[in-house]
């Protein structure tokens, strides 16, 4: 829309990152996401049969980095949601 002698001013700060635009519905999904994902990789590693036939390195590297990417998603997205939450009341 196009006003002629109008002035407008949006608020960029923030707005360089999909992150922080992000509305808080989409912060839920991607949580559900990581949790479910979590659940799929606790039930690989408690799995007999893939434990046996995983290599070591592969077995590290799913308890240490992975799993601790998805629980730092699940709770940044958190705190994200409430910090939101807060903002609206």
């Amino acid at each position: 829309m196009v006003v002629e002698g109008a002035t407008a001013a949006l608020p960029l700060a923030g707005l360089s990152s999909t992150w922080e635009a992000e509305p808080t519905n989409g912060c839920r999904a991607k949580s559900k996401k990581a949790e479910v994902d979590l659940g799929k990789m606790n039930a690989k590693l408690e799995n007999p049969q893939f434990l046996a036939k995983a290599k070591d390195e592969a077995i590290e590297e799913a308890r240490r980095t992975r799993k601790a990417e998805l629980l730092e998603t699940i709770r940044r997205l958190a705190a994200r949601r409430k910090a939101k939450s807060k903002r609206r009341a």
